[in-house]
């Protein structure tokens, strides 16, 4: 049986990015690439001003969506 694991993300979304890598999307609309084994995990980085409400990936691109509202 695997090994409970503390992230320092909560996941919303996991893409594959390919045979060693996985794409955290987290609910904070951060992005983590991580190992398939979970041995390295790499820089949260937040790209979008908002949570990702969706996403997916193409090819070798990620594709994600936000809904940023701005009340005056």
């Amino acid at each position: 049986m695997g090994e409970i694991m503390n992230l320092p993300f909560s996941p919303q979304d996991v893409h594959v990015c390919n045979e060693n890598q996985l794409l955290i999307v987290d609910v904070d609309g951060g992005l983590t690439l991580i190992s398939n084994d979970l041995d390295e995990i790499g820089e949260t980085r937040k790209p979008f001003p908002a949570q990702i409400s969706n996403s997916i990936i193409c090819g070798n691109q990620f594709v994600g969506f936000f809904v940023f509202l701005r009340i005056p």
